[in-house]
């Protein structure tokens, strides 16, 4: 089974794991849409502007696969895929 992640990072600690499995006979699009819109709010909450970020859409976040805060902490959020 293939999983999709969204992991929070602040202070160099993990604060939050979200997993979204991806099951045999289940559409891998609407998972993946799922994750992809988790990671998006994530990092809109943690400061992404698209007007002033390299990466000005969400598609080219996505395809990035991380957001790093220059604020606080620097927290961050990552898209990571990992195998069952």
């Amino acid at each position: 089974m293939r999983v999709i992640n969204v992991i929070t990072i602040d202070d160099g600690k993990i604060k939050d794991l979200k997993s979204f499995g991806i099951f045999e006979g289940q559409s891998k699009d609407e998972v993946l849409k799922e994750a992809e819109t988790e990671f998006i709010r994530i990092a809109k909450e943690l400061g992404w502007d698209q007007s002033e970020h390299y990466c000005y859409n969400e598609e080219d976040m996505i395809n990035e696969g991380y957001y790093e805060s220059e604020y606080g902490t620097y927290p961050s959020v990552w898209l990571a895929w990992s195998e069952i």
